[in-house]
């Protein structure tokens, strides 16, 4: 089931990817349907689709890119592995691997800012489907959570301060 739903979710986006990206397959379309919403929707990406060309024709961006997710993304992974392991409720790695994959990807829904909440639900509902318990997923998701926002914050306001323009004194 779980693979099922990471294949259907993946194959809606290529389905979008090809849509923006394509001018012609976009052409095709609003011949066939010629629905005005359709019509200014396309207007509102046409620049949209440019600026992805031209990302993808940077291919060193691109590597850079992929490479940095996924080292977030493991290492991500290996935290919620590790937090799970030191509560003393270890959860196989494969599980959180997929379940960590789906949670990401419901958490682009725009709902919540972040989608701050829902990945937690998220979280908590699947790994109550592999039996973990609720409430020891619910306090290693809000941890994970919390820490994540922390060392934003601190990231933040290190990089703030060097960046801060001169203030000007005037006589």
């Amino acid at each position: 089931n779980i693979t099922y739903l990471l294949f259907s979710a993946f194959s809606l986006f290529l389905v979008l990817v090809l849509f923006v990206t394509n001018k012609t397959l976009r052409n095709y379309v609003i011949k066939k349907l010629n629905y005005k919403i359709i019509v200014s929707f396309v207007n509102k990406i046409k620049g949209y689709s440019q600026t992805i060309i031209e990302i993808f024709q940077n291919k060193k961006f691109i590597a850079a890119n992929l490479c940095l997710t996924l080292c977030r993304y493991f290492i991500g992974v290996y935290i919620i592995y590790l937090v799970f392991f030191l509560i003393g409720n270890p959860v196989n790695y494969w599980y959180i691997f997929i379940i960590q994959s789906l949670v990401i990807l419901i958490s682009t829904v725009p709902i919540t800012n972040s989608g701050l909440g829902l990945k937690e639900g998220t979280a908590v509902f699947l790994f109550s489907l592999v039996g973990v318990p609720t409430s020891i997923t619910f306090i290693v998701y809000l941890s994970f959570t919390l820490v994540t926002y922390f060392a934003g914050f601190i990231i933040f306001l290190v990089f703030r301060r060097e960046n801060e323009p001169a203030k000007k004194e005037f006589p």
